[in-house]
């Protein structure tokens, strides 16, 4: 596992952050405090800049590499205070409207980067034939604990000749629906496999861009009408790959948004 921290800008009240080693130092500018935490890497991030594509960089494209040609599974998760940046590091929080480009996150480089890297992996290994790309979006609140869909009302992306199970509409517009009008999952598990949402929606897609089409759709629901205010947001990428004597190799690459723990508003 690699741990990342993300530092604030320096403005007179945020912790002086230092990178030493393997840990991390912060010093709280007031009372001159310090504790610190293990970390591998600091990510400097600022309004223009989530730092996103930095992490993606750093440890998040190996990873991804990694995870696909051995079949395996990859998360990364952010978690933190509310508004401390870590949803927009992933790239969960959508565009700004006052933004003409709001700040690349770690998503944004995923879906950009996903099929240049199973080409690429394709024509280094002769044993692979053929890969499947589909991608879904959940979203758990926090206090009731109900599992959303996020992409039970969403079409295939505009470019795809594919078809999902769920699909209700081709429209543009009808692909991106509240959070509301998409449907609640059920838990269940199977005994070979373990833990499963039954019916979760599961979008075919062939370009980067139908991806990060796909990726947007469930932003758009899960941010407008969280069902008890507050959520966990999962970005779910499976790839099925085939190889030359039939064998299929699953890899699930998952990008996790906690809900940020609210900061008190006094020292109770």
């Amino acid at each position: 596992a690699t741990v990342v921290f993300l530092a604030e800008p320096e403005n007179g009240s945020a912790p002086i952050v230092s990178q030493q080693a393997q840990y991390v130092e912060m010093k709280r500018p007031k009372t001159n405090l310090s504790k610190k935490y293990p970390c591998d890497l600091t990510v400097p991030t600022s309004a223009a800049d989530s730092g996103g594509e930095q992490v993606y960089e750093s440890c998040v494209r190996e990873k991804v590499s990694a995870a696909l040609a051995k079949g395996q599974d990859m998360v990364v998760w952010s978690y933190g205070a509310k508004g401390s940046g870590k949803t927009s590091v992933l790239g969960f929080g959508g565009a700004k409207d006052d933004a003409a480009s709001p700040p690349r996150g770690v998503a944004h480089c995923l879906c950009d980067n996903l099929f240049n890297e199973l080409v690429r992996l394709k024509q280094a290994h002769d044993s692979w034939v053929s890969y499947e790309v589909s991608a879904s979006f959940l979203s758990v609140g926090t206090l009731l604990e109900q599992c959303v869909d996020c992409l039970s009302t969403a079409a295939p992306p505009a470019n795809s000749s594919s078809s999902s199970s769920s699909t209700t509409s081709s429209s543009a517009s009808s692909r991106r629906r509240s959070r509301g009008e998409g449907s609640s999952m059920n838990l269940r598990e199977d005994p070979k496999t373990g833990f499963y949402l039954e019916g979760l929606t599961s979008v075919p897609c062939t370009s980067a861009e139908e991806l990060a089409d796909v990726f947007m759709q469930g932003v758009d629901a899960a941010s407008s009408s969280p069902p008890d205010g507050r959520a966990h947001n999962l970005f779910m990428v499976t790839v099925l790959r085939t190889s030359t004597d039939g064998t299929e190799y699953t890899s699930q690459l998952k990008l996790l948004d906690l809900a940020g723990h609210v900061r008190p508003e006094s020292g109770a």
